[in-house]
């Protein structure tokens, strides 16, 4: 009887572990927003965009769709918005949905990520 109770002890102490890990891992309150890239060129474009959005407080996770010029972004609002992700976006030489790419930004990327018709 001292074996299966000590066995269901450490059973009920894995299993409030593991909920405990799950808990800590995961944020509360993050949310997904999706940005339109319609300048994006090519897996350059796709890595710059990525490498931008990681870098800033507040984005846990940036998946970009080349094919569907399209980034899924998840996100604390409490420390960002769309319209910053958006300002990220065109600072680093890109349309992100309405807003246009800082100009700028847009002739230092390299020539495969800008647009044919622009050059």
């Amino acid at each position: 009887m001292t074996r299966r109770l000590m066995a269901f002890m450490v059973a009920g102490l894995l299993i409030l572990s593991a909920g405990i890990f799950v808990s800590c891992s995961t944020e509360s309150g993050a949310e997904v927003a999706e940005i339109k890239l319609p300048t994006m060129q090519c897996m350059m474009c796709k890595e710059n965009i990525e490498t931008a959005l990681k870098n800033v407080d507040g984005v846990k996770a940036v998946e970009v769709d080349n094919k569907k010029k399209l980034a899924r972004v998840t996100f604390l609002p409490a420390k960002i918005n769309l319209e910053q992700m958006e300002v990220v976006v065109t600072t680093a030489g890109y349309d992100a949905n309405a807003q246009k790419a800082d100009p700028k930004a847009y002739a230092e990327l390299a020539e495969c990520c800008q647009v044919p018709d622009a050059k």
